[in-house]
């Protein structure tokens, strides 16, 4: 059973729904395949425009935002950890909606600052967490 069977069954099942919120994890090795052309059908009008129901695709889950945005956000270059997210949603600031903990290090801090900047509303903790990693003086 494919990404494309189920995303078919469940568009004629919710059709009706007046709202829809769902999370979906997958397995380490299948991550790539949500960020290309499979999840394209979540941009579609009726999921943007006449539902707006918005999606995001973050640590090998695609669940529905903000319902199910995660409250803690770990981002550690050591962990290999992504911190880019993928959403339908035109505003990107409706996946930190639950966020109150986020933990970063040097190193995925110096990459988040080339990103456009977030407003973390509901913020609670921050952890620093000290990189190990020593850098090359020249």
């Amino acid at each position: 059973m494919g990404w494309d069977y189920i995303l078919l069954v469940l568009t004629s099942v919710i059709t009706q729904l007046r709202s829809f919120n769902f999370r979906f994890l997958f397995p380490f090795q299948r991550t790539s395949d949500l960020t290309s052309e499979r999840i394209q059908s979540f941009k579609s009008n009726y999921w943007c425009i006449d539902k707006k129901w918005y999606v995001a695709v973050y640590s090998y889950s695609i669940f529905t935002v903000p319902h199910f945005s995660p409250h803690t956000i770990v981002l550690l270059a050591s962990l290999h950890c992504s911190y880019n997210v993928w959403t339908n949603s035109p505003y990107q600031e409706i996946f930190y909606e639950n966020t109150k903990t986020i933990a970063f290090d040097e190193e995925t801090l110096e990459k988040s600052q080339k990103e456009k900047h977030i407003y973390y509303k509901n913020m609670e903790h921050i952890i620093w967490c000290h990189s190990s990693k020593k850098k090359n003086k020249s």
